[in-house]
C-alpha cells in the first residue's frame, strides 16, 4: 500500500477578538505605561549587520511589555525598539520579519528615520505579506537612512490572523484488488495581532541584476 500527502495553506485576516484555542503567550493587547516617548529614543539602538554571504546575518529581538513606548498627539500608543542600519554605498534592502508565536504575532509599523531620528519614510501596510508564516516587509535604503524604527501598529493589535491549513491523504492498495482510500482534514489556527512579539531583521545588497531582467 502506498500513501501520498499533499497540504495546501489557505490565510486571511479577519477582524474578530476572542479567546484562543491553542495554548501558549498571550498576545499583548495594551500598553499600560506611563512614560511614553513623544519620539524614539536612538541611545539604545540595535545595530544590524550588513549580511555578505550565502547565510543571512539576523538580528532577532523580541518586543515585549518592558519594551519603551511612543505615544501620539493623539494618545495612540505603541511598544517599539530602534535598529541602527549598516553603513552601505551600494544598493541594499532591509527586511523586517515579525514570527508568530502560538496565539499572537507582532502588530508591525516600520519607518524609516535619519541620523537625527526623524522620519524620512513609512513603510505602507499593503507590503507586509505573510511568506510562510512570517509578517514580512521590505524596504530599499537611500542616502541618509541610518535608523528603522520598529513599532507596533495599534489600529491592527487585537484583530485576528486565520491560518487554514488542509491536508490530504491517499492510500492506494497493491496486488490483484486494487482499491484507493482518500481522506482529508483541515487545522485551523488563529493569532491574534500584538503589541509585542519576536522581529528579525536582515539587511543585504539588492541583486540590480535581476531588475534588468
Amino acid at each position: 500500500m502506498t500513501m501520498r500527502r499533499v497540504i495546501l495553506a489557505l490565510a486571511g485576516s479577519v477582524a474578530l477578538a476572542g479567546c484562543m484555542a491553542d495554548s501558549g503567550p498571550s498576545p499583548i493587547l495594551s500598553v499600560q505605561k506611563s512614560n511614553c516617548h513623544s519620539a524614539p529614543n536612538l541611545a539604545g539602538a540595535k545595530p544590524v549587520a550588513l549580511s555578505t554571504g550565502r547565510e543571512d546575518d539576523e538580528l532577532e529581538f523580541v518586543i515585549t511589555r518592558s519594551s519603551p513606548c511612543l505615544e501620539t498627539t493623539q494618545g495612540l500608543r505603541s511598544l517599539y525598539e530602534t535598529v541602527k542600519l549598516p553603513a552601505f554605498s551600494g544598493d541594499i534592502a532591509v527586511r523586517v520579519e515579525a514570527t508568530p508565536s502560538t496565539t499572537g504575532i507582532f502588530s508591525p509599523q516600520i519607518t524609516v528615520l535619519d541620523a537625527d531620528g526623524k522620519p524620512l519614510r513609512q513603510v505602507p501596510d499593503e507590503k507586509m505579506l505573510f511568506r510562510s508564516a512570517r509578517l514580512t516587509a521590505s524596504t530599499r535604503l537611500t542616502q541618509g537612512d541610518a535608523y528603522l524604527l520598529v513599532a507596533s501598529n495599534p489600529e491592527r493589535v487585537g484583530d485576528v490572523h486565520e491560518t487554514r491549513t488542509a491536508t490530504f491523504n491517499s492510500y492506494h492498495s497493491g496486488g490483484p484488488a486494487y482499491f484507493s482510500i482518500y481522506t482529508a482534514t483541515e487545522e485551523t489556527k488563529r493569532r491574534t495581532y500584538s503589541y509585542g512579539g519576536q522581529v528579525v531583521v536582515i539587511a543585504r545588497e539588492v541583486d540590480t541584476t535581476l531588475d534588468a531582467r
